[in-house]
């Protein structure tokens, strides 16, 4: 993901958002889903970091 992949998704998507690559062969694997944990935990948080 680029610059103007993060630019497009805060210009056209309301709420948070996750930005990060998923190889389409593979799928999600387990760092994944590692990512995503933390984000998700990360929208808890006062700041939102």
């Amino acid at each position: 993901m680029g610059p103007q992949d993060t630019e497009w998704i805060a210009a056209h998507h309301p709420g948070d958002a996750a930005t990060f690559r998923i190889d389409p062969r593979v799928g999600l694997r387990a760092d994944d889903f590692a990512t995503l944990r933390a984000w998700a935990a990360s929208l808890d948080e006062p700041d939102g970091t």
